[in-house]
């Protein structure tokens, strides 16, 4: 078996060394060697999982901060700061992001029509903003996770708009900082 052929003097060492194997031992290191294998491919797998799972939230919030970015709060009455129910909608929906993702800041841009006096105009814009923050505090955001400002009248969604359209840029505009 062991392809010596010196002797017959060899052989009775060759059958007691044979015999004085420990197979049980052999068989307990195989299986715990098959075990920590095993054990090493879970550990391997759960690696993998979480880091699909991280992958999967970072996404998530990436289509939450484009949710908010993309939100227009609009429509406001000419002159007004007073939230319609639509508008608190759209403000339900942002506060339910803002929970979940309670590391995110926002800016909140109030604007309005070109109608009326642009120092007028800055401090309307100004009060829809605080009145949205006003709002999502209201419901549990930080203060501090929230500013406010106004372009009042300067950044037109709409150049030139008919007297509906007005609407549209009577609006507040939400950047995650």
């Amino acid at each position: 078996a062991y392809g010596w052929h010196e002797g017959e003097q060899q052989l009775p060492d060759i059958i007691a060394e044979v015999s004085n194997t420990d197979y049980d031992l052999i068989a307990k290191q195989q299986i715990e060697e098959e075990r920590q294998r095993q054990l090493y491919q879970q550990e391997e797998e759960r690696k993998k999982q979480e880091e699909l799972q991280k992958q999967r939230e970072a996404e998530e919030k990436d289509r939450a901060i484009a949710k908010i970015n993309e939100t227009v709060v609009s429509s406001y009455v000419f002159d007004q700061d007073a939230l319609s129910d639509d508008q608190k909608v759209q403000l339900d929906d942002i506060y339910s992001l803002l929970a979940k993702y309670e590391d995110v800041h926002v800016e909140l841009i109030g604007h309005t029509c070109n109608k009326g006096y642009k120092s007028v105009n800055d401090r309307i814009g100004l009060r829809r903003a605080e009145t949205a923050k006003a709002y999502l505090m209201e419901k549990g955001v930080a203060e501090e996770r929230i500013t406010t400002s106004s372009r009042g009248e300067e950044e037109p969604k709409i150049a030139n708009p008919t007297l509906e359209e007005r609407k549209l840029n009577r609006r507040v505009e939400f950047v995650v900082k």
